[in-house]
């Protein structure tokens, strides 16, 4: 048991190398603004949109009033900044404002949808190669799957080598997509000529009044997604506290002039037509980089050269991405808010190398799944890979905008004390903007897409619900000196900050004082396991009930596998459960069927004995996750048709998530084999209660034993 003074050892990243233009080059990386350029500006024009409404051929116009609450939002972000220099960013940010269990449900949902934008990117940049390549050149050396995975293999080698690495790759590419663009941009505006004119930044040029440049400006937002990023690099740049603010706050600058330029030029380039630029939706940059002969202002190498630019751009949001997913799945870990082995770092390149992998593995196990179920989003006349990023980069938006929310809404009272109203103002216009951006992922959405919102809304749950059973250790941010800042914190902040810049007398008496308190948790981080303690001291009753919840699991899913491994009950065997699936759009049918048979009889059977359990929960939830995605969302979850809704499905995945959570108990082999106890994750020993009052040992007698078998 370590001493009531000694701090807890947490995790660092390598060295401090990285200046100015690196985390510039991050957070522009991350926005993408060529790639957004060629394919997003038609969604707030509107004529890709659910709703069928946007700004129109006022569009410039919803581009540059989203730009003020992204602005907003950044002010926020800098004043996060200047006290916070660790690599959760926003996670530490909604911790500081809402608490430990919001700030951790926030991250939840910050890098889960960051890795999931990521890995919907890397499937559509292998496409987009494959599709390029074959059109342009007619060529195909490779399919686009064999693409994504080199992509992938560049990715995770570029995480692992330095993060200095990392934001240079990001800069060149950036920064030559974006001259290239801009050069071309110009030269169109040069050829209108006296066609220039200020109608795109007039109200009235909107063809649906302020109602349409309402929702422009609603998925105008969307365009600057990333632009906080920098702030993921605060521990490792030496000086956090000047360079991340003007990072965030001068990308956002870049950004919005770059749109504004490229929303002017795409109206005005198709002569302020609605229609025109319906016809050219899928991509009008490269309509507009096309031969005159084809209505554009360009030639072939021109458009090819576009294409080539625009691949630069998304290679540079693939690793901003990664990046910033790496480093606040690192700091979440570090905090014990994840497991502790996606804290690993690299001792060659202090690079974090659990997060790494983790990426990497599950960016490999996604790209199984985009080939062999085809089934899964697909979209109508669509290649599967272009449904999965559409899909993907709708969850990872949503899930940044709702992040953006929290630490608006945390903002309001982490700077409650601060002189003057300058946050606080921010803090509104930043939740107004965020909300009719939810508002707007929501509005007239339709399936597969509108999945994507719903899946964000269910991941922040489980965040949330897993603070409860993992409650973490005191942030990194509040222990560690360089990591926060006091001395010219705002009144708001100073308290919380204190703990990080405090001398070692002052740290001891602060760990003296949370041991004299261990009785009585933190109201804010009272773990589940503690609050059923309290109904269930024994815990008897916790592993009766757990074991009737195996009972019915196990029989349930004993029967399932029993039709689709051996035809019993009324199945229909291996060859016709193989050919249902291939009807689902799951390929290689009889691959899914085998798996699926398997994890349902073993499964049952582990779940029956109670050996492996949670392994075998959480692949029968996940069993149960692809049977209502493949077979009975689409009916509802109630519904008198043939397959019936996905009410069932929901009910047993919810039961086997709760033993993959809770565990199988003490009636259980798993228990009397002590294989939890062995791997440290038996989470439910019995607990003797510790006195209200520390008792103090006399001085020269003997210590007594813990009365906590953990410890």
């Amino acid at each position: 048991m370590s001493s009531p003074t000694e701090i807890p050892s947490y995790e660092r990243l390598g060295p401090k190398r990285l200046r100015l233009p690196d985390v510039i080059a991050q957070s522009v990386g991350f926005i993408g603004p060529v790639f957004s350029s060629a394919f997003v500006i038609p969604l707030v024009v509107g004529v890709i949109s659910a709703t069928g409404k946007g700004g129109g051929v006022a569009s410039p116009l919803s581009v540059i009033i989203a730009a003020i609450g992204i602005f907003a939002i950044g002010w926020i972000v800098s004043s996060y900044a200047k006290q916070v220099h660790a690599a959760g960013s926003l996670y530490d940010y909604v911790t500081r404002g809402l608490g430990d269990r919001m700030g951790a449900a926030a991250g939840t949902l910050y890098y889960g949808g960051v890795l999931v934008l990521l890995i919907g990117l890397l499937l559509l940049i292998g496409g987009y190669i494959q599709s390029t390549l074959a059109a342009e050149f007619s060529v195909n050396p490779l399919p686009s799957w064999v693409w994504t995975l080199i992509l992938i293999a560049i990715i995770a080698a570029i995480m692992y080598f330095g993060v200095r690495l990392s934001t240079r790759s990001q800069l060149t590419l950036a920064l030559v997509s974006m001259i290239v663009v801009l050069i071309f941009f110009i030269s169109v505006i040069v050829k209108l000529g006296s066609a220039n004119s200020f109608k795109p930044f007039n109200p009235s040029s909107a063809s649906q009044g302020w109602s349409g440049i309402f929702f422009g400006v609603l998925y105008g937002v969307l365009l600057f997604v990333g632009f906080e990023t920098a702030a993921n690099l605060a521990e490792e740049t030496p000086h956090p506290k000047r360079h991340i603010p003007v990072a965030v706050l001068g990308s956002a600058g870049i950004a919005v002039t770059f749109y504004a330029l490229a929303t002017y030029v795409e109206v005005a380039g198709f002569h302020y037509s609605l229609k025109a630029i319906t016809s050219a939706a899928a991509a009008p940059l490269f309509a507009l980089g096309a031969p005159k002969t084809l209505g554009g202002y360009g030639s072939t190498w021109i458009d090819r050269g576009l294409e080539l630019v625009v691949l630069f751009d998304m290679l540079a949001v693939a690793i901003g991405c990664a990046v910033s997913a790496s480093r606040g799945m690192f700091a979440m870990a570090r905090d014990r808010r994840l497991p502790r082995s996606l804290a690993l770092v690299s001792k060659r390149h202090g690079t974090p190398l659990g997060a790494t992998i983790f990426i990497t593995v599950t960016s490999l196990i996604v790209l199984l799944m985009n080939q062999y179920w085809t089934g899964l989003f697909a979209l109508p006349k669509t290649p599967h890979y272009f449904a999965m990023f559409a899909w993907g980069s709708t969850f990872g938006g949503f899930a940044l905008i709702v992040v953006y929310l929290l630490m608006s809404v945390g903002a309001l009272r982490s700077f409650a004390k601060s002189p003057g109203g300058s946050i606080r103002i921010s803090a509104v216009v930043g939740i107004l903007v965020t909300g009719g951006a939810i508002f707007g992922s929501f509005y007239k959405v339709t399936n597969p897409t509108i999945l994507a919102p719903w899946f964000a809304v269910v991941l922040f749950g489980l965040g949330l619900a897993g603070t409860g059973l993992w409650p973490g250790r005191p942030a990194a941010s509040l222990e560690l000196a360089d990591l926060s800042s006091a001395a010219s914190a705002g009144p708001g902040l100073q308290s919380a900050a204190a703990g990080a810049v405090a001398t070692k007398a002052e740290a001891g008496r602060a760990m003296a004082t949370r041991a004299s308190s261990e009785s009585r948790p933190a109201r804010d981080v009272l773990p589940i396991r503690q609050q059923i303690g309290k109904l269930d001291t024994e815990g008897r009753l916790l592993d009766f009930m757990l074991l009737v919840m195996r009972l019915i699991l196990g029989w349930v899913f004993i029967y399932h596998g029993s039709q689709k491994l051996f035809g019993a009950f009324g199945g229909y065997g291996l060859k016709g459960t193989g050919g249902y699936m291939a009807s689902l759009g799951l390929h290689p049918g009889l691959l899914w069927a085998t798996v699926g048979g398997l994890i349902e009889f073993v499964g049952g059977i582990g779940m029956l004995a109670g050996l492996g359990a949670r392994i075998w929960g959480l692949l029968q939830f996940g069993d149960m996750l692809v049977a209502i995605l493949a077979v009975n969302w689409a009916n509802g979850l109630i519904s008198e048709k043939a397959a019936g809704g996905f009410e069932i499905n929901l009910a047993l995945g919810a039961l086997a998530l709760s033993i993959v959570v809770l565990g199988p108990g003490g009636w259980s082999l798993d228990r009397v084999l002590g294989f939890e106890r062995a791997l440290g994750i038996d989470r439910w020993k019995r607990r003797v209660a510790r006195p209200a009052v520390p008792v103090v040992p006399k001085v020269g007698a003997e210590p007594e034993p813990s009365a906590d078998p953990e410890r």
